[in-house]
């Protein structure tokens, strides 16, 4: 840094005034070396006094290196901030640029995962058809007490169906293919019993089966050894909840008299008058009671 840079103008006037006075007061000296080196370059500071210049450089040198050792840190923390700035930056384009290829991939594909989604029900839909008609010649009973069938199931169960639904048979006995309870744990005698599983050899003797059952029924239902039992075609767990959701509305319904039947899978047909409706949905049967009068 120059020392005019530093001290004011006028103060640099004067110190030039200074020593010209001084020069007049002083007697020439003859030309030649001196012995004092620093008295001989005075004159070559802008006219300051030896002492005063070697002062003021002193001090110049130690204000830098005040104002050096105080930036010098704040100097490194922003170098290293904008380091990391610049580095976060980076990234964040980085990332940007992934976001939009995700984003423009994700457009791409969404009519693919539509045209999937579509298969799978369809698919599932097929996979339910193919369970439900592999159990086309199931009938479920429920509450028949555990330990009643004697011996061998499929035998008891033959000769049983035909005496508590009143089947005419040839021999007193209907064909079964197997016989057994649900796949669980025997529960305690105070606990539901589980359900009995009967498949059949023909079709049309399932049938006549549950004919036959939903007469006894309609007379009362079936009381075996004090406990009511139930007969119902075995369908999968789907079509079961999807029946399950017509209870409440089927419960309005018995309560108006008004006479209704489950079609397969899940359809609800009610008899009003002298005509049928058919309901795929719990709430469309809940609004058309609501319609009714009374």
């Amino acid at each position: 840094m120059s020392l005019k840079n530093f001290w004011p103008q006028s103060f640099d006037n004067m110190g030039r005034t200074r020593g010209i006075k001084d020069k007049k007061d002083v007697p020439t000296e003859p030309d030649g070396d001196t012995q004092d080196g620093d008295q001989a370059e005075s004159p070559a500071v802008d006219g300051l006094d030896p002492a005063l210049a070697k002062a003021l450089s002193v001090m110049t040198s130690n204000i830098i290196k005040v104002i050096d050792d105080k930036l010098s840190p704040l100097v490194e923390t922003i170098h290293k901030n904008t380091t990391e700035i610049q580095a976060a930056s980076k990234r964040l384009d980085e990332a940007e640029a992934r976001l939009l290829a995700v984003e423009g991939s994700a457009e791409t594909q969404e009519p693919r995962i539509v045209e999937l989604e579509k298969q799978v029900s369809a698919l599932t839909e097929s996979l339910d058809m193919a369970e439900n008609y592999s159990r086309r010649l199931n009938i479920r009973v429920v509450g028949l007490p555990e330990d009643t069938e004697t011996g061998q199931p499929v035998e008891f169960f033959e000769s049983w169906l035909p005496g508590v639904l009143k089947i005419t048979t040839k021999a007193g006995r209907i064909k079964l293919e197997r016989a057994h309870r649900t796949l669980a744990p025997k529960p305690d005698p105070n606990r539901s019993p589980r359900a009995v599983l009967l498949r059949f050899h023909a079709f049309r003797d399932k049938q006549r089966a549950m004919e036959a059952a939903r007469r006894v029924s309609q007379d009362g239902g079936l009381i075996y050894n004090g406990a009511k039992v139930s007969f119902y075609s075995d369908f999968s767990s789907t079509v079961i909840k999807r029946r399950k959701a017509y209870d409440a509305v089927k419960q309005r319904l018995r309560e108006r008299g008004m006479p209704y039947a489950m079609l397969f899978p899940a359809t609800l047909q009610v008899t009003h008058g002298s005509s049928k409706k058919r309901f795929s949905t719990p709430e469309e049967v809940r609004a058309f009671i609501e319609s009714l009068p009374g």
